[in-house]
């Protein structure tokens, strides 16, 4: 018995001493958070609030942007690119549920709630067919999206579309496990902080961007993945464990709104390799996973080319 209550109450001090971490760490990055510059609006979707920004010209055609999943993802991910694509379209950039400054409700995510989220935000906020750009798994989630509701796109530009090739694992029954692990409240709250740390996002940024991370864009990420406290890390989950993963090589055929891919040579997580062939993607050398965010002025000239 007492071998017992000795075991009990280290594993008690244990989750203590990570309870009272987690509580240091959300204090510190909500005191560090600095004020936004943008004025963010929020939609109110039926899972939670969503938030987006709106640039450009009312009388412009409109363009939604979505960003990818990951460490720290936001609407973030377009800072270089929003400004520009706001001289020939009225642009709207949100974060997905669960990410960035959007509400982070404690809920399992996946890919089919984001593919419902652009559907009911285009219909409900943009107001007719709108052009699209996404990276990454929002790349994916818009294809699916178009490919469920067809009218409501006009053409799609699509970084680095996860969902084809080696880039479409779904979870399996190890990942179902992994994700009910890392979704304890104490513990998988404290791997989460850890897994989001500077140092952790740091080399996540290096590896995304083929190269060192800029200050801002780990600021933006820190911020985004501590922002809503404990409830962050349910989306992180998703992720890490696949439930974000679609696969959309069949869908890919059955669409006929017209559609760009762009890649990264140089995408360690996706590799161009994974682009279809019949596609004809055009690949933007010396870059990693976000070429819009690399070479944003050749991205610029490209998504001015395609969406003339």
């Amino acid at each position: 018995m007492k071998k017992i209550l000795k075991i009990i109450a280290v594993a008690a001090a244990v989750l203590a001493a990570l309870y009272a971490a987690n509580q240091i760490i959300y204090f510190l990055a909500q005191k560090k958070r600095r004020p936004p510059k943008e004025n963010f609006l929020f939609y109110r979707w039926r899972h939670g609030k969503v938030r987006y920004t709106v640039s450009g010209n009312p009388q412009a055609k409109p363009l939604l942007l979505v960003h990818g999943a990951g460490p720290g993802a936001g609407m973030h991910e377009w800072d270089r690119n929003i400004d520009d694509l706001a001289r020939g379209h009225q642009v709207y950039a949100l974060d997905l549920l669960g990410f960035g400054g959007s509400e982070k409700p404690g809920m399992g995510y996946s890919a089919y709630i984001y593919v419902t989220l652009i559907n009911d935000f285009i219909r409900d906020v943009v107001g007719g067919k709108a052009d699209f750009i996404g990276s990454g798994h929002g790349a994916a989630y818009g294809m699916m999206a178009c490919y469920m509701e067809p009218h409501r796109f006009r053409r799609m530009l699509l970084v680095s579309p996860v969902g084809l090739g080696s880039a479409r694992a779904l979870p399996t029954q190890k990942h179902l496990w992994l994700c009910w692990i890392l979704g304890l409240p104490i513990a998988g709250t404290f791997f989460h902080n850890m897994a989001v740390s500077r140092r952790q996002l740091r080399t996540y940024l290096r590896r995304m961007a083929d190269g060192p991370a800029d200050v801002r864009m780990l600021a933006n990420c820190y911020d985004a993945a501590h922002a809503g406290g404990a409830n962050a890390r349910y989306a992180a989950v998703s992720y890490w464990t696949k439930f974000l993963n679609l696969s959309v090589e069949h869908t890919l055929q059955r669409i006929d709104t017209p559609m760009q891919m762009l890649w990264g040579e140089n995408n360690q997580l996706n590799p161009a390799s994974n682009a279809p062939p019949d596609m004809a993607p055009v690949i933007f050398r010396g870059c990693g996973a976000w070429p819009h965010r690399e070479r944003p002025e050749e991205f610029r000239r490209a998504a001015a080319d395609f969406f003339r």
